[in-house]
């Protein structure tokens, strides 16, 4: 999973735990959907 994200768990410091990188990768996930906005509403597909 980390890896997906670009992560590289060898590669951090010692200082950041598990906790610490949840808590940046959901804040970074709110700022991506809060930038891209939402997809506009489908017009009346009937």
């Amino acid at each position: 999973m980390l890896d997906q994200r670009g992560i590289k768990p060898e590669r951090l410091p010692p200082e950041e735990d598990i906790k610490k990188l949840e808590r940046r990768v959901k804040t970074e996930e709110k700022k991506l959907v809060k930038q891209s906005g939402k997809l506009p509403e489908p017009k009346g597909e009937a």
